[in-house]
């Protein structure tokens, strides 16, 4: 398992999309500000985020720069947000040398705690990278590590209509 094989995989289940009426990462800074809905308005007219397919943003220095900000992010989308940002965030931490610790706990957390309605296959592939994610960033077990775990409980559960891809190793 490589990065660019797990690049693949994510291109590969996860459709191509646009950001819609989701919220964008600059309105989700306006939200954690407790902005009003001019600024919030405001905030997604001058967000390069919307109008581009998540695909674009992998590696993009525009993702970079808003998931590096101390304020706004992840809790304050929606699920139609987490599913245009999230993926592009995985892509782009998998296929980094050396992945930034801050960012994998913050999508970990996201998985972990959140459900942006991810399918099954989705949620495997996820779980791949996190894997993949927890072997380069804390060899040690942590945030990522919890992240698989809480990942793996939901695709043993019997929710799962799919038995024969409960469980993944890479």
């Amino acid at each position: 398992m490589n990065a660019a094989s797990l690049v693949q995989d994510l291109l590969d289940v996860f459709p191509e999309r646009m950001l819609g009426d989701s919220v964008s990462w600059d309105e989700s800074v306006v939200l954690d500000a407790y902005g009003d809905a001019e600024e919030r308005l405001a905030a997604r007219k001058s967000d390069p985020t919307v109008g581009i397919t998540w695909t674009d943003l992998i590696g993009n220095q525009i993702l970079l720069s808003r998931i590096d900000r101390a304020n706004g992010g992840f809790c304050f989308m929606d699920e139609g947000a987490k599913q245009f940002y999230i993926p592009a965030a995985i892509a782009t931490l998998v296929s980094q040398p050396e992945p930034d610790w801050s960012l994998s706990y913050t999508i970990a957390y996201q998985l972990e705690h959140g459900d942006p309605g991810f399918n099954i296959l989705q949620l495997q592939t996820l779980l791949k990278c996190t894997l993949y994610l927890n072997r380069l960033v804390d060899d040690n077990g942590g945030p990522v590590d919890t992240c698989c775990t809480a990942m793996h409980q939901q695709l043993d559960s019997e929710q799962n209509p799919f038995p024969s891809q409960r469980r993944i190793t890479i």
